[in-house]
């Protein structure tokens, strides 16, 4: 009887401690789950970066000092790459000096560039000063290239960088057509 009694509290004691290793296990296996999903869900944002690598480096190409040989130029997005370059003219340049005077308000979307369309990056030489309150509230005063965005699907709108390259989105208004007619540039809607 005595064997029975002291057999039953082994029982439940193992079992007890079948039971705690169990739930340290789940506890743990759980942890490391939670930190597997962490590091994919940064793997995931790095790769996403890695993917606007060439978008960047676009961006920030020409902001350099020599100013003489700078061209326009449209980036295709989906392509990643500058697809034409055009030496730049006044007609364009007038164009694009428009659409600074014409900037109606701030475009505000959770995801700035679109996966699909074009860049045009236009050269403004010698920078010129702007008074717009859109631009001057954000201390742009002066601007020496300007980008319009050609989403896909959407009306186009203005990318401008300040002088720490700090990116602004604005809506303008103006006719981009002649724009793409003075650059004979004629996007055709990708085929899906």
């Amino acid at each position: 009887m005595m064997l029975t009694k002291i057999n039953g509290r082994i029982l439940k004691v193992g079992i007890l401690i079948v039971l705690a290793i169990s739930i340290t296990l789940n506890i743990y296996n759980h942890y490391q789950k939670t930190e597997l999903y962490k590091k994919y869900e940064s793997l995931l944002c790095l790769s996403n970066q890695f993917y606007q690598t060439s978008l960047i480096t676009f961006l920030a190409s020409e902001h350099e000092t020599d100013t003489s040989n700078r061209t326009v130029e449209i980036f295709d997005i989906k392509k990643g790459e500058v697809i034409k370059k055009i030496p730049p003219n006044p007609t364009i340049e007038k164009t694009v000096i428009s659409y600074l005077k014409a900037i109606s308000g701030l475009y505000a979307a959770v995801k700035a560039f679109p996966d699909n369309g074009y860049i045009i990056r236009i050269p403004v030489v010698p920078p010129i000063q702007v008074q717009n309150p859109w631009l001057n509230d954000y201390n742009i005063y002066s601007v020496d290239q300007v980008f319009i965005l050609l989403p896909e699907q959407g009306n186009p709108y203005l990318l401008v960088l300040d002088n720490k390259l700090r990116p602004y989105f604005y809506y303008f208004n103006g006719d981009i057509d002649k724009l793409l007619k003075d650059l004979e540039f004629y996007p055709v809607p990708s085929q899906q």
